[in-house]
């Protein structure tokens, strides 16, 4: 089986968050907060990326060098009456990063757009751009991945099923149930849509049992701990929309090392198969994990990421790739 080598790259993060903000998915600091009363208020934030990059090309000793805005995002989120919230995420990805010559430089859209209604306790429903819950590494704010940008594989239907950022329009109820232990999303999303629109839309669910402490009870959740938090998380996600469907397992541990340290880590399987509904997405099996051990007197964290495709039937080995 081929495999393509795995391509050495030397980069320097320069980003900062500026500022973080999820509207019913917990606060985060340095957000402005508007209070208007005790049912109304608005919240907005800022998140800064800027990446220096230097990336050898493959079968050769020459590199790109590159200065952009990674990330460079605006959100704005609150509540506007009793149990009713809101969030919408504008983004500009990677602004100025060249691309077959062209610099683009104004480019922003709507990445996240959604309202919940909370029905009862730990239970909501939301509606508008919606993130499905594919992994945990695809549903975790970008404020708190473990490396420096997110692994391809949680994302490889967003091109088939017509999603922009892998977000797609629908509906989806969440909740959290035995105090907060297991967590529950089902998604009705549009999918690809025919041209009159007739065909079936996208469905799918995820359940997450949390094994030890409970987590917060949030939209995305961290993908990395810097404090002292108990979490060992078993996820399962499955999606279907005519011949097409993936699914997901997954696991998520995170626990103090003494008093000075705290380790994270993950892994996850998931397998696509687009079928006659998206014949472009070939069957095949992605593997992603990761690990990290935070020093708290240090503030430093070293971090290891690996992730591989393999792809169903001999024909397609060339296209199995390590990362």
């Amino acid at each position: 089986m081929s495999t393509n080598s795995i391509v050495r790259r030397t980069g320097l993060i320069l980003g900062v968050a500026a500022a973080g903000l999820l509207a019913a998915t917990g606060s985060a600091s340095g957000q402005a907060t508007i209070k208007l009363n005790e049912d109304v208020n608005f919240r907005l934030g800022i998140l800064l990326q800027a990446w220096v990059n230097f990336q050898q090309l493959p079968l050769s000793d020459r590199y790109t060098q590159e200065i952009f805005l990674r990330r460079s995002r605006f959100l704005f989120g609150g509540q506007i009456a009793r149990d009713v919230t809101f969030f919408i995420q504008m983004d500009g990805g990677s602004l100025g990063r060249t691309t077959n010559g062209v610099k683009p430089l104004t480019t922003f859209f709507v990445q996240d757009a959604f309202m919940s209604v909370g029905y009862a306790k730990d239970q909501f429903l939301d509606a508008g751009l919606i993130l499905p819950a594919t992994s945990r590494g695809t549903l975790a704010s970008t404020a708190t991945i473990l490396p420096l940008d997110y692994g391809v594989t949680g994302f490889l239907s967003s091109e088939a099923t017509n999603s922009n950022a892998a977000r797609d329009l629908g509906l989806q109820a969440r909740g959290w149930l035995a105090r907060g232990r297991v967590e529950y999303r089902v998604g009705v999303l549009e999918g690809h849509r025919d041209s009159l629109p007739t065909n079936p839309l996208r469905y799918n669910a995820r359940i997450q049992v949390q094994l030890l402490d409970p987590e917060a009870k949030v939209v995305f959740p961290q993908d990395v701990y810097l404090t002292a938090a108990r979490a060992l998380a078993l996820a399962a996600f499955g999606e279907v929309q005519q011949d097409y469907n993936a699914y997901t397992f997954e696991a998520f541990f995170s626990h103090p090392l003494g008093a000075g340290a705290q380790v994270t880590a993950q892994v996850n399987d998931i397998t696509y198969n687009g079928g006659t509904t998206f014949p472009g997405l070939l069957g095949q099996h992605t593997y992603s994990g990761e690990a990290g051990l935070y020093f708290k007197r240090s503030k430093l964290m070293p971090f290891a990421h690996y992730e591989t495709q393999r792809h169903e039937g001999t024909v397609h080995d060339a296209l199995d790739v390590d990362r």
